[in-house]
Order: structure tokens, then sequence, then C-alpha cells
């Protein structure tokens, strides 16, 4: 350890996860702040396109009629939810418009109101709706409003980054206190380019365990963590059905489980047509498989950046040798010290690897810094609003939890003792 004032994390998830430094202590506000539960009302996120807009729904035609798609022609629309992840949502437009053909360009938060482009392509030649309102309950609901025909398809990084809309609420009297940190050490600040809290399940943070059991082969494992283990921010009925499938009771699990946990139903379905656990893991959509395993290829990358801040003290240093980090995989090719420690990490995490799900293992780089850019902060009446622009693949809630450590409340707390 080349520092021994570098400011380590308390917090049991982040220990979990590989967030283990606060890499800009700079930027820290608060004491000056309340608690802060990201929700639809205080948290908005809008994907910017490669044309450098934000998305949102000014952007479509006012039509409220109906748009004729012929076979193989492309629409782009854009998406609007709340308390909806973006598969989630891609599943309930595919419903919606009978389509199979959705493509998305990023994965957005559950619990903020996010807008992002979606295009859609048509098999065949059909009327698709200008614009779409669903409500799926009191709380979950999308909007989608179409733009215009386009030349191609999304496809995963089509897009030039994030901005982010925050609002904190500040303890009386001490707005001039965060405004003048805020504008002072915020544009300057190189954060480590962590992969936040939803990478790994806002309510259920287990992603990168599955993901580390299907690659060890350890399919009945993998398959307890997507069914059981009950979380306390679940609902009580889906915490029951989980619990019933712990217990055995499969049949009573399926008929408890909640409609739209359809990962999990579809776990149960299969077992009570007696399939062997990897045959069930074989069957899951290729999307979700990718998630639990970049979700694990997500938690060595966190880990390893921990390591490498504690070997340089601070991110001028990390950046200066190296600036990018590869994903882990076991054919990685050591170049430099960053790529070492993340062959090293994933060796001394992963205790077998080469089955048949190691090809869905993401190959390429990661960023080691990132920094802020575009921002504007003001405050009103108690109210601190603030709004940035983070590159592809950065995360709102690592620069939030540099900004407000405890005070950033994710809501998954309880965790499983013995895993990574």
């Amino acid at each position: 350890m080349k520092r021994s004032d570098v400011l380590l994390s308390k917090n049991v998830l982040d220990v979990k996860l590989g967030l283990l430094i606060y890499s800009a202590p700079e930027v820290y506000i608060g004491e000056y702040v309340r608690d802060f539960i990201p929700n639809p009302l205080n948290f908005q996120v809008r994907e910017v396109g490669l044309n450098g807009l934000p998305a949102n729904t000014s952007l479509c035609i006012s039509r409220n009629d109906y748009i004729r798609c012929e076979e193989g022609e492309v629409l782009l629309y854009v998406l609007c939810k709340e308390y909806l992840s973006t598969l989630e949502a891609i599943n309930i437009v595919r419903r919606l418009l009978k389509v199979r053909h959705v493509s998305y360009a990023g994965l957005k938060d559950t619990s903020a109101s996010t807008c992002q482009y979606i295009t859609i392509k048509c098999e065949s030649t059909k009327e698709l709706p200008a614009k779409v309102s669903k409500h799926i309950d009191e709380r979950k609901k999308l909007i989608l409003c179409f733009i215009s025909k386009s030349a191609t398809v999304l496809r995963r990084g089509y897009l030039n980054g994030n901005e982010f809309i925050i609002n904190l609420q500040v303890e009386n009297g001490y707005e001039d206190e965060i405004i003048h940190v805020l504008r002072n050490n915020l544009s300057n600040a190189l954060f480590l380019n962590y992969f936040g809290y939803q990478r790994f399940g806002t309510l259920r943070p287990y992603n990168h365990i599955i993901g580390k059991l299907i690659l060890e082969s350890r399919y009945e494992e993998a398959l307890e963590y997507i069914a059981g283990k009950p979380t306390i921010w679940e609902s009580s009925e889906a915490r029951e059905a989980r619990r019933l499938f712990e217990e055995g009771k499969l049949k009573e699990a399926f008929n408890r489980m909640p409609k739209h946990l359809n990962l999990e139903r579809k776990v149960l379905t299969l077992l009570l047509k007696g399939l062997k656990p990897k045959d069930i893991i074989m069957r899951l959509n290729r999307s979700i498989l990718e998630i639990f395993i970049e979700s694990f290829q997500s938690y060595i990358i966190n880990l390893s950046l921990s390591k490498l801040y504690l070997m340089y003290g601070n991110c001028r240093e990390l950046l200066d040798k190296c600036e990018v980090l590869p994903y882990p995989t076991p054919t990685i090719n050591i170049y430099d010290i960053c790529s070492e420690v993340v062959k090293d990490t994933f060796r001394s995490v992963l205790d077998d690897v080469g089955g048949p799900f190691s090809r869905y293992l993401r190959r390429g780089f990661r960023e080691t810094v990132v920094i802020v850019k575009d921002i504007h902060v003001s405050c009103n009446e108690g109210v601190l609003n603030l709004r940035f622009r983070l590159p592809p693949s950065a995360y709102a809630t690592v620069i939030l939890r540099e900004l407000l450590r405890s005070k950033l409340k994710v809501q998954a707390s309880s965790y499983p003792s013995g895993m990574l």
C-alpha cells in the first residue's frame, strides 16, 4: 500500500461488491444533506444518443395514430419508464405491440425515472402505434413514443452517454457550502470507474454470485439464488414464494410467485417438468445469462480497481499507469500491472472455468477512471439540483456514493454470508 490515508468504505454491501475505496474525498457533501433514497421523483436518467440529444418525449411526433412499418424497416422510439428494469419494459413493449425485434443501447436504473432510445424492426408490414402509455400497477409505468424511421437498429454501446438530474434535500443553512464544494471540486475530480449497485441487483444483489456459480458449473446452487434467497426489500408475496421454493414446495412456490418475476416463474416451471439444473440454465435467455456472467466480471473489475488504488494512492497515478482494464477472462494477456492484477484477482476468486457458459464472458476493455462533465448546480428552497453527464457504462450511483457516502441509501441491505 502506497498511502496510509486512503479512505476505505465500511459499508457491508460496498465490501461485498468490491467497492472498497472512496476515491474522491474532496467532493464529499454528505454532512450537509439528508438521506437520499433514489426514486423517480429525485433521480432522472436521460440517455444521450449518438446524435448528442438526451432522450425525452419532446423529440417524438405529436400524432397519436399509427405508423406504417414495412417488412425490414426500423422504427426509432423513445421509451420512458418508472420502477421497471429495461428488460421488463422491453418485454412489455414486445407484448403490447406484438413485435419480437426490439433493440436498445443500454440498461437503465429501475429506481429512477428514465428515458432511452429503442428500435423496433418489423418482420412483416404492420401498423404500429405512434404513442403508448401503460400503467402496470400503481408505481410501474411506461411511455413509448415514435420519433422517426431509422437506417439501423440499436446495439449495446450505441450511445454517447447518459445525462442525470438529481435532487437532494439540503440541511438548513448549508446551501452555500454545498455549491462551493461542487463547483470547485466536482469537475476536476477523478473517480474510480466502478460498476454501480444496480449492476448487481438493487433488491437482490446476487447477480454476480449467480454468474460465478454458472461459470463454475454449480447449476443447482445458481437456481437457489435465482428462485430462493428472499430479501427484506421484496414484496411479502415474493418472499413467501421464495421460502416455499427453499422448502421444496415447487407448485406452491409457482402459484405464489408474482407474475412480473418472469425468470423465477420460468425456472419453477422447468423444475416442475423435471428438467435438470444445467438444462434449465441452458434454456435461459441469452440476455439474462449475459447479465449474470458480466456481473461477475464487474465484481472482479471493482475489486481490481480497489487493489490498484491501494497500490498507487490516487486516481491520477493509477491513470498514468493504465487508462484501461481488460475484462477478466481465463485468457487475459498480461501487458501491464493493471492486466496482471485483473488476472490474479480473477484466478483467486473463480474456482474453475471452461464450461459451456464461458462463451458469455465479455471481452474488451473498461476505462479505469471516470470524469463528470457538463455539471450544473443550483439550490432553491432547500433542494439542491445537480445535473451532469457521464460516458457510456459509467454509473451515477458511483458518483453519488462519493458525494454522500452513508447518506446514499440503496435498497439492498441484506446479504448472504460465505460467498465471494
